[in-house]
């Protein structure tokens, strides 16, 4: 594929994933407001975050599949466009109830996105501009996130919190069928596989499964705990710990997503470094570790201080994100099954997310937020044993991976 045609695939991907964001967090930086307007406690609230992580899930694992059978440019036309229309219905039906049922409803739309969009990527662009591509969409993932946080409380005050579902409704919209028509002659590699090597393939999958792929998954789900966990309560614990407002406790959490970008490009630099997805997320969770234990002392006493660590802490895991979800489905390629494990890996992120976004406010009510550090604590410590036992199976994984297969590639792409 011509350079150039690959910089258009990697913007249409950066795009419409930019824009998802805008659909799929807008209720999390409504969330202390739809606290306060409805009169409801925290758990309450996150009811449908929770319930949203949780159909997501599941559908990575259904658009995953389905993302390595049929075009995945029409699947992701569906989930922006879908996605555009829950955004919409919940401006119609502001009520609680109405609002749990149709962003669950929208956690599927959203999961028709990510598998697809790995595919297309794995599929179009060769290793360089696949790596490049891959930290492009995680810089717009951030993007995303940042200008929803920083727009909603603009809302707040001037048109109501509805406007925050509103706008990205219509963006999303204007999205969808933008990227339908500018990939609706979009081409992927065919690749041909011998009775020898399914042979090596059935070994390969065994392997994968029985050691090293359990542990990934593992520390997936608290990797996505305490990414998606931190993001979605940091206002409330700025307001329950350093009595902010509303509106400043929602604009300090775009420092999260904006030091992600920088955690998400030194990740990559410290993969290169590395050259081991494995090793490179220990790495990280070690420095969550840390983070966390200072965090420790230091949780209601100094505002800078705790913007800080929890930015470091969510920051790593915006890197082992990259390395766990945007890495390893590479790997697949030769089986043609990158959607498919890409949506396996990315439901198992929002398992964590979905736990999290309800079990952390429910802590921090009947407890203290001090009690929710610990658990952080224990996540990280647990993310850096697992992946660590794990290295060396790892290694041999990736290696057979390479092996297995002689792939016979026809680039039908413009």
């Amino acid at each position: 594929m011509k350079k150039q045609s690959m910089r258009v695939i990697s913007f249409l991907c950066c795009i419409s994933y930019f824009v998802s964001y805008l659909m799929r967090l807008n209720y999390t930086a409504c969330l202390v407001e739809i606290q306060r307007v409805f009169d409801i406690s925290k758990s309450q609230a996150g009811l449908p975050i929770t319930g949203s992580f949780l159909v997501y899930g599941v559908g990575q694992l259904l658009c995953g599949y389905l993302g390595d059978k049929i075009p995945p440019h029409k699947i992701i036309f569906g989930g922006l466009f879908g996605s555009a229309l829950c955004n919409f219905f919940v401006v119609l039906f502001p009520k609680l109830d109405a609002m749990i049922l149709i962003w669950c409803i929208n956690g599927f739309f959203q999961s028709m996105l990510w598998p697809p969009i790995v595919r297309i990527m794995a599929e179009t662009l060769d290793e360089t501009w696949y790596r490049k591509c891959s930290v492009f969409v995680s810089f717009a993932s951030s993007l995303g996130t940042i200008a929803i946080y920083m727009f909603a409380p603009l809302c707040f005050g001037m048109w109501g919190w509805q406007t925050t579902f509103l706008i990205p409704a219509i963006i999303g919209g204007i999205t969808s069928f933008y990227w339908i028509y500018h990939t609706k002659t979009l081409k992927y590699k065919s690749v041909t596989i011998n009775n020898r090597d399914n042979k090596k393939a059935k070994k390969f999958f065994s392997l994968f499964h029985i050691v090293p792929f359990l542990s990934i998954l593992t520390a997936i789900i608290l990797m996505g705990a305490l990414r998606d966990g931190i993001t979605t309560w940091m206002p409330a614990y700025m307001i329950d710990n350093f009595g902010m407002n509303t509106k400043s406790s929602v604009l300090i959490t775009t420092f999260i997503p904006l030091f992600s970008i920088f955690s998400t490009l030194l990740a990559s630099l410290l993969y290169n470094k590395l050259q081991d997805e494995l090793i490179t997320s220990v790495c990280l969770f070690i420095v969550s570790l840390v983070s966390c234990f200072i965090l420790f002392f230091v949780h209601d006493s100094y505002v800078l201080g705790c913007l800080i660590l929890m930015m470091l802490i969510t920051g790593c895991m915006y890197g082992i994100n990259l390395m766990l979800i945007s890495h390893l489905p590479k790997y697949f390629t030769k089986f043609r099954m990158v959607s498919t494990i890409s949506g396996l890996l990315n439901a198992f992120t929002y398992v964590g997310s979905s736990l999290s976004t309800y079990c952390f406010g429910a802590v921090a009510e009947k407890n203290s937020w001090l009690r929710v550090i610990g658990i952080w604590f224990v996540f990280s410590a647990c993310g850096a044993i697992i992946l660590f036992r794990s290295i060396k199976k790892w290694k041999a994984f990736s290696k057979e991976s390479t092996d297995i297969v002689q792939e016979k590639v026809i680039d039908k792409a413009k």
